[in-house]
């Protein structure tokens, strides 16, 4: 709506500016723009000024939690929704659209709690939107109150005033499960305590989180209190389609509360410490702190010194809090065991949360201060998962890809940032091949030693809490930024070959003129080559040499191109008149001669090979004007991955129906490609949700499952069959079969889906309602055709359900046909159902 309007305005005065702004434009554009919102439901949801909940932007937007909210949820629904704001201060703003809402002149309002009286008025949803918290409220600047170190608290003095009180027998609970003591100070107005606590006459005072004034910070939350969408007890259609939306987007975003709440209410404010904990911090002396070496970039030795993400952060606690400490080296994760059991260390820098460490030596752990992710390394082309051949998260990365490296039976799980840095050191490991697809999270956290002070635990929590994520990522980028270093034995073998080859030319060079440095060129590409021959035969691919001036081909380790034969003279004249095994062959070498006559690398090819479909991937490297050296790599895993990852992200994963991207992406492809008329199917289970109340999810999603092969059976492989979500299924029927065929087509699938599935879900009352929709020059779009089906399919439900209405291009949602002077089918088709006027949905 506010889109919509902006472009409208935008329109009309450019064509000011232009001097065409004459009646009958304006009057076109205006009819343009109605017949857009007509399509959508207008949902007019009640706008208080409310901090973080719902207020205006700098440039008048609405905007706050319930806005981005509301904004995710409407991409399940067809609203439009259009906010309605009144005047008046915010509690005036409150009760006047809660009068509108229970008059029906709004549909809804957000960021509201339940109760016993609230629920007699208005309807509330199934699910709630957000958690707020009670939170003790201490002065933002003030370090005494460290958060979850209560034990050192004492007495606290807190600021209750009226509205709080009934939060008292929630904070008792609360001080007694957390072991410290309060004393209340008692206050006639919220104003009154919030000046209590700011002018030291209070410590703290009873807020909300998601309303807590300026200039405090939480020391503590407790007392959870869901809010939740209100709505007008007569909408209850508007009702069933929200609660159906808001659980359809909690399976989709279950972190979308989470990410709101951190958006609108999380603060995170500077680091603070009082001058107690400091002193007490500095009363601890030099901490010993454990660093493992060879895990660049988080952590490992640089000249002698401790270096990394690590180094970084502690350097940084260190500066803030003034602890002192002093960096202990292990160089493997023994020797690290070894001086933790021994009591030589207090501290552990960078432990990951799940490490085999945090056992083996009973380590607590702090909050995580970085997150990385993790990849499986090995030698082989297919990673060898298997737990027996596998180490994770090795305390020396550098030192287990080396083994690695050496060994295609063992795999590993390492961070993903230490192996890209060790990665960088050119032909080290160039056999390790890495799998990206793991995905598991690193967190790596502090870990405390022996009996570590809860206190130390708690300054340690809180500093770690005032990271933002640009310091993390600037921690990485500090240290992930520095060139790799070779050792001298890792430079003698990345240039061995070199090295080798350095010497022999200069003696060469004593006696050979500039011809004999072209050969030398020659001479080092042939080493080359047969460094590649026997890597190949490890690897099991075929290696060529081409040279251009003989117009000769060398294979090595051949079984695909010319098999068995390693030298090839004329290779360019000898590839027309040979006569080819196979199809596959002709294409190989078809490609192989568009290579180098192009000087490019092709794509994946599938090839037929004694039998078998293998896709290979032709590669070639231009060392010289006249020479060239290549390979014809097996590509099949990685094609058959990115094969199963589209198929995955095109297939619903409950029915193994198409899912909802697929069939908008099929449609359209066919819509446009395709000149063929097609018919649209909405299907929508009836009484689906008592499946669930009566039967449990499991039967609610047993029946889903054979709904989904009755479509399978029961219509054309060549036709789209999807689930939208929830119980909504689509099946589109291109080449579309007349009325009539379509009419006895779907009578028939009711009849047989009532005997065979739904007949076990009879005191559920469980049926079909099905709207059909015929593509036209209206409804061309998946988008289209799914409104016109929609409408058609909630016809079917007005008429008593478990039938189908075929739509005839009107979009009337009318619920009653009385008085109506309009002929139409949607009426003949109602009135056939005995029924005068639709009845109102359940």
């Amino acid at each position: 709506m506010k889109k919509t309007y902006v472009v409208s305005v935008f329109f009309f005065f450019y064509l000011f500016l232009l001097g065409m702004m004459d009646s009958e434009r304006i009057s076109a554009a205006r009819q343009t723009d109605a017949a857009v919102r007509k399509d959508q439901e207008t949902v007019r949801v009640g706008f208080p000024m409310q901090a973080g909940f719902s207020e205006k932007d700098e440039e008048g937007n609405p905007t706050g939690y319930t806005v981005d909210y509301l904004s995710e949820l409407t991409k399940y629904t067809n609203w439009n929704v259009e906010y309605v704001e009144v005047e008046g201060e915010a509690d005036t703003q409150m009760e006047t659209l809660m009068d509108m809402l229970s008059r029906g002149e709004i549909d809804m309002m957000g960021a509201m709690y339940s109760s016993e009286a609230m629920e007699k008025k208005f309807a509330y949803p199934t699910y709630f939107y957000g958690m707020a918290y009670t939170i003790l409220a201490v002065k933002e600047d003030l370090a005494e109150w460290l958060e979850d170190d209560y034990a050192n608290w004492g007495v606290m003095r807190v600021a209750v005033s009226p509205d709080m009180e009934d939060k008292l027998s929630a904070l008792e609970k609360f001080s007694e499960v957390s072991g410290f003591q309060y004393e209340v100070v008692p206050c006639e107005k919220k104003k009154e305590a919030c000046h209590a606590v700011l002018e030291g006459k209070a410590d703290a005072c009873l807020q909300m989180d998601v309303s807590m004034e300026e200039g405090f910070r939480a020391a503590g939350r407790f007392s959870p209190k869901p809010y939740y969408f209100i709505l007008n007890k007569e909408r209850t259609d508007l009702l069933q389609d929200m609660n159906s939306c808001m659980g359809s987007l909690l399976q989709a975003c279950p972190n979308l509360q989470s990410e709101l709440y951190t958006k609108y209410f999380s603060r995170q404010g500077a680091f603070c410490i009082s001058e107690q904990n400091k002193k007490w911090m500095a009363s601890l002396g030099s901490m010993r702190v454990l660093f493992f070496d060879g895990n660049a970039p988080i952590q490992s030795v640089e000249q002698g010194k401790a270096a990394g993400v690590a180094e970084t952060f502690f350097s940084n606690l260190s500066k803030q809090t003034g602890l002192s400490f002093d960096p202990v080296i292990a160089k493997n994760y023994e020797e690290g065991r070894r001086l933790i059991n021994e009591k030589k260390v207090d501290l552990v820098a960078a432990v990951p949360n799940d490490a085999l460490l945090n056992a083996d030596c009973v380590l607590k752990l702090s909050l995580p201060y970085f997150t990385s992710n993790s990849v499986i390394v090995s030698a082989s082309k297919t990673s060898n998962s298997d737990p027996k051949h596998r180490q994770d998260l090795s305390a020396n990365t550098q030192a287990l890809l080396t083994v690695l490296n050496k060994d295609p039976e063992l795999c590993a799980m390492l961070d993903i940032n230490s192996v890209n840095y060790y990665m960088r050191k050119t032909k080290l490991y160039d056999n390790l091949s890495i799998d990206y697809g793991v995905d598991e999270p690193i967190l790596y956290c502090v870990g405390f030693t022996g009996a570590a002070e809860p206190r130390l635990i708690a300054i340690v929590n809180s500093f770690i809490k005032s990271m933002g994520n640009d310091v993390r990522r600037e921690m990485l980028y500090m240290n992930n930024s520095h060139p790799v270093t070779y050792s001298m034995g890792e430079v003698l073998y990345v240039f061995r070959y070199w090295i080798f080859w350095g010497i022999l030319t200069s003696a060469f060079l004593i006696f050979n003129t500039c011809l004999y440095r072209r050969n030398k060129e020659l001479k080092r590409s042939k080493a080359e080559s047969e460094r590649l021959y026997q890597f190949s035969m490890m690897t099991d691919e075929c290696l060529f040499e081409y040279d251009y001036r003989k117009d000769k081909l060398m294979l090595q380790n051949n079984h695909i191109l010319f098999p068995e034969e390693h030298i090839i003279h004329r290779f360019m004249r000898k590839a027309k008149e040979h006569t080819y095994t196979s199809e596959s062959e002709k294409k190989c070498i078809g490609k192989l001669i568009e290579m180098l006559t192009d000087h490019k690398e092709k794509d994946n090819v599938l090839l037929d090979i004694d039998g078998t479909e293998t896709w290979y991937k032709l590669k070639i490297v231009y060392i010289a004007e006249d020479h060239a050296v290549g390979r014809l790599i097996d590509n099949s895993q990685d094609v058959k991955e990115m094969q199963a990852l589209e198929r995955k992200a095109n297939t619903d994963q409950l029915t193994g129906l198409m899912n909802r991207s697929a069939l908008e992406k099929g449609l359209k492809t066919h819509l446009e490609e395709s000149s063929q008329d097609g018919v649209y199917l909405l299907l929508d289970l009836d009484n689906f949700k008592q499946v669930n109340d009566t039967f449990g999810h499991q039967s609610g999603d047993d029946l889903l499952v054979e709904f989904a092969r009755a479509l399978d059976r029961e219509f054309r492989k060549t036709d789209y069959k999807a689930r939208l979500g929830g119980d909504e299924f689509v099946v589109f029927l291109p080449n579309a079969m007349g009325e009539e065929e379509l009419k006895k087509k779907l009578s028939t699938f009711i009849q047989e889906i009532q005997k065979e599935i739904f007949g076990q879900y009879t005191d559920c009352n469980v049926s079909v309602s099905i709207g059909a929709a015929y593509t036209s020059q209206r409804a061309n779009t998946a988008e289209t055709l799914y409104r016109e089906a929609d409408v058609a399919m909630y016809v079917a439900k007005y008429g008593g359900k478990n039938d189908f209405f075929i739509s005839d291009g009107t979009t009337c949602m009318r619920r009653e046909c009385v008085n109506c002077r309009t002929n139409c089918k949607r009426k003949e088709y109602l009135k056939m159902r005995g029924i005068s006027y639709p009845a109102r949905l359940t």
